[in-house]
């Protein structure tokens, strides 16, 4: 819900756009796309996530690429009968889930049947299946293990989420950083904040000080 009022906020009018109030009317998947746009421009083109391993309190950090998140929809034998409802091969007709329903808990956990618009054949792990096809978003169980004894462990990711966490953490590191700038290179605020992310980190360095790290976050 957070990350959907802030994307809904950075959007502005104009034609063929999408304002901020019409977020809520965006099927996951595109939300997904956006915030993972946003990332990139605002973090980086990768997640560092501080973990720590199940067996043992020892730290390790994971990095997910943003690209390997973002997946295009595949319509398969799915026929489109508008951007959000398509009629599956025994003859029912789904919705893609849209920003709105995030809030209905019910939609959250009473499976695919809030999206089924019209019976059919099909059974509800092929409509299931449908809908990860046709709307598949950046929250996903990320494999990895222990750098340091080799446990498996699993990470729910979400992207949306993250971002948040992340631009939470940016606040208090970046005035921290334009305090180091001002500082030593007597800079103005609009000269500082016009910086690259990665050209002002690398500025704090030649500071003497630590860059911030806005892109690590609990997992």
């Amino acid at each position: 819900a957070d990350a959907a009022a802030f994307i809904g906020a950075l959007l502005v009018e104009g034609p063929n756009r999408v304002v901020g109030p019409d977020v809520a009317a965006l099927a996951v998947c595109d939300l997904d796309r956006i915030v993972a746009m946003a990332f990139g421009a605002l973090i980086g083109p990768v997640a560092e996530i501080h973990c720590r391993c199940s067996a043992r309190p020892t730290p390790f950090e994971l990095a997910i690429a943003i690209d390997g998140l973002v997946r295009n929809p595949e319509a398969g034998d799915a026929v489109a009968l508008d951007p959000l409802r398509f009629r599956l091969p025994g003859g029912p007709v789904i919705r893609l889930p849209v920003v709105g329903d995030l809030a209905d808990r019910d939609a959250a956990t009473d499976g695919p049947r809030p999206f089924v618009c019209e019976p059919g054949d099909d059974a509800p792990a092929a409509i299931e299946a449908a809908l990860a096809r046709l709307c598949p978003t950046t929250s996903e169980l990320v494999e990895t293990e222990c750098p340091s004894c080799g446990v498996a462990m699993t990470v729910d990711f979400d992207l949306a989420v993250f971002l948040m966490k992340s631009l939470l953490r940016e606040r208090d590191l970046l005035l921290r950083e334009v305090h180091v700038i001002a500082r030593d290179y007597g800079w103005s605020l609009a000269e500082i904040l016009s910086l690259p992310r990665d050209i002002r980190h690398g500025f704090v360095r030649l500071a003497g000080g630590k860059p911030a790290l806005a892109g690590r976050a609990a997992a």
